[in-house]
This record gives C-alpha cells, sequence and structure tokens, in this order.
C-alpha cells in the first residue's frame, strides 16, 4: 500500500461489526508483478502507460484552487484523444496523495527530473506535463457568440529512460452562443492537434524501445570457460 486515507466509518450495533471505507493507493510495480506471477496479465504491456497533468488557468473554473482539487478541461480532451488511440493514461485521482503538488509544479516549469519522478511514482514510462490557458476574444460578453481563444503547452518525458521526447505548443478558437461552450469546443480543438503530434513520438518512443531489446536478445551471451578450477585457486 503506498497511501491510504479514510473516508467514511460507521457502527452496526444489530450486526456488532464496524464498517470501514477507505481510499488506497497500491505501488503498481508490485500489483504487476504479483498478477504475472500468477498467471495473469494486466494487459499495460510493460508500463507502456501515460500520465497526462496540465495546470490550466481557464474563464469558467475557480482558478484560485489547489492544483489537485482541479479538473483541467485541456487534461481531460488529451486524456479522452489517447484512451480512443488505445494508449492506458493513469488518471489523476489514482496519485493525487502519491506525489505532492510542488513535485508537479516543478515539472511544469520544466524540471525534468520532477517529471521523471512522476512517472515513476505514477507507474507510468510517458509522463506529459503543461500549461493551459483560454481567453475571450471580446470584451463584450453580451454578444450573441462568443469567441475564445485557447492556448497549450507541453512537452512529454520518458521516466525509465530520462529522456525528452516531444515538446508542443498549440492553440485553437471556438465560437458559440455560450463561454463555457466555446472553450469546450476550442480545448477539443487544441488537444486533437497536440495529440496528433504527440501519439507519433510516444509510439516511435515504444518501438525504438522495442528494437532495442530485440536487438540485446539476439546477441549472443560471451563464452566462458567451463573448465573447473583446481582446489587451490579456490
Amino acid at each position: 500500500v503506498k497511501s491510504y486515507r479514510f473516508l467514511e466509518a460507521f457502527d452496526d450495533p444489530i450486526e456488532l461489526v464496524s464498517h470501514v471505507k477507505l481510499e488506497v493507493v497500491l505501488f503498481q510495480d508490485a500489483v504487476n508483478k504479483f498478477l504475472n506471477r500468477i498467471g495473469l496479465t494486466t494487459g499495460l504491456e510493460g508500463e507502456k502507460q501515460i500520465v497526462i497533468l496540465i495546470k490550466e488557468s481557464n474563464l469558467s473554473s475557480d482558478n484560485e484552487l489547489l492544483f489537485w482539487e482541479t479538473m483541467p478541461i485541456s487534461e481531460t480532451s488529451l486524456i479522452r484523444y489517447f484512451i480512443e488511440e488505445g494508449i492506458p493514461v493513469v488518471r489523476r485521482g489514482l496519485i493525487r496523495y502519491a506525489i505532492p503538488e510542488e513535485t508537479v509544479m516543478n515539472a511544469m516549469k520544466g524540471d525534468l527530473s520532477a517529471a521523471f519522478d512522476i512517472g515513476l511514482k505514477a507507474g507510468a514510462d510517458i509522463v506529459i506535463v503543461g500549461n493551459a490557458t483560454s481567453s475571450l476574444m471580446t470584451d463584450d460578453k453580451n454578444q450573441s457568440q462568443q469567441s475564445v481563444r485557447v492556448a497549450v503547452s507541453v512537452k512529454a518525458v520518458s521516466s525509465h529512460e530520462s529522456t525528452l521526447i516531444a515538446a508542443k505548443s498549440d492553440f485553437a478558437t471556438a465560437s458559440g452562443n455560450e463561454v463555457l461552450a466555446s472553450e469546450l469546443e476550442a480545448f477539443h480543438r487544441a488537444g486533437k492537434k497536440l495529440t496528433e503530434f504527440l501519439i507519433p513520438a510516444i509510439r516511435k518512443h515504444w518501438e525504438a524501445g522495442n528494437e532495442k531489446k530485440e536487438v540485446n536478445q539476439s546477441v549472443p551471451a560471451p563464452k566462458t570457460d567451463s573448465s573447473p578450477l583446481p582446489w587451490d585457486d579456490l
């Protein structure tokens, strides 16, 4: 168990039992190894999964909330596109109590070692961190069409190889009858453009890793002298 917290507890005087509800975060490596040991697959292809964490300042949410208390639109959009492409994503709810907010903020400021640490604690090879903002393209909120412009900047790193895989910034605009509708559409458009760049880069990284493994496995082990040592040398 990596961490846990009590959610609720109550006593049943009739059945004479106590009921306790916990939220538990497990060490994913340990779970995967146990499942493999008993013959079950985890379906994660050797931790080929990602974690996406975006710090977002938008028009529709309370920007005074702490990072782990938010659910950024841009992050949700990126997660959706990756899942649609068949790439497993570690959700923030599973890791929020295992990774300090300071570590996430440092990673978003460009500290790659912090990003690597996030991946190792989340059990994910690829870590995508970044920042996102949204703004009205006009100051008049009484217009029938509300135009919103969003900008998203992200970096993708491999926590296993401690390398930067890709970095990308993009923006998008959308117009609708309400600010929220425009904002949602703009973030979805920006997310689509980012994933069209990030997913091929990540898959190329994984394919290169597989090729290295195949090469290493195909190289014969060096021959050693199997003759027994004289007793005097033991």
